[in-house]
């Protein structure tokens, strides 16, 4: 029988046993990050959605203020563009062609979603069930489906299988942005991670 209290008692084991240890933990962040960067997608997503639902929290709080006091300097039209574009700044991050893509999204962000619509779609990103998304892997990447929650409903069998499809009108009525309803986003891998090919993905989303 193997005696670990033996080999516990012994300092050079010990020693070997702690760095070791240590070794395995100061690893896992950086092997962590390299993985989100190149192989998760879901995580590339987040990234992407949260900074519409950052720039909305500070829009709204700013607006709250702004009815209360009366006094600020900038009017809501402006700290709202000022929002817009720290939002486009996080959202070239994750994008190829990050250059020609940031002037055609000034272009094409004018509003901000309302923060329960980001957060529908950010739930559609850990939906387990994959009732509202659908990950594939392509030879350059990967294909991410993906439907708002708020926009449809489904109806299962005791297999858990679809047998009825709802689509909510009036909910969808309400969504500024298709890419915030439903969209296949297009993701390529390059040498500097998983980047969002934002113009076949959104710019030219009908």
């Amino acid at each position: 029988m193997f005696d670990y209290l033996e080999y516990w008692k012994n300092s050079e084991f010990r020693f070997k046993f702690i760095v070791f240890i240590i070794l395995i933990i100061i690893s896992y962040f950086p092997l962590k990050t390299a993985y989100n960067l190149y192989f998760n997608p879901i995580y590339i997503l987040e990234k992407y959605y949260s900074s519409m639902r950052e720039a909305r929290i500070k829009y709204d709080s700013y607006n709250k203020s702004y009815e209360k006091y009366h006094f600020y300097y900038y009017q809501p039209k402006e700290k709202l563009r000022e929002y817009l574009n720290e939002m486009i700044e996080e959202r070239r991050k994750h994008v190829l062609n990050s250059e020609k893509v940031e002037k055609l999204m000034r272009e094409y962000y004018k509003e901000l979603e309302k923060e329960e619509i980001i957060l529908n779609i950010l739930g559609s990103l850990d939906d387990e069930d994959k009732l509202y998304k659908n990950i594939k892997t392509t030879k350059y990447g990967y294909n991410v489906y993906l439907i708002n929650p708020m926009v449809v409903g489904y109806t299962l069998n005791f297999k858990d299988d679809v047998i009825e499809k709802r689509i909510y009108e009036e909910e969808l009525k309400k969504i500024k942005y298709p890419e915030n309803a439903e969209i296949t986003f297009y993701i390529v891998r390059t040498w500097k991670g998983l980047k969002i090919d934002w113009m076949k993905s959104v710019y030219l989303l009908k």
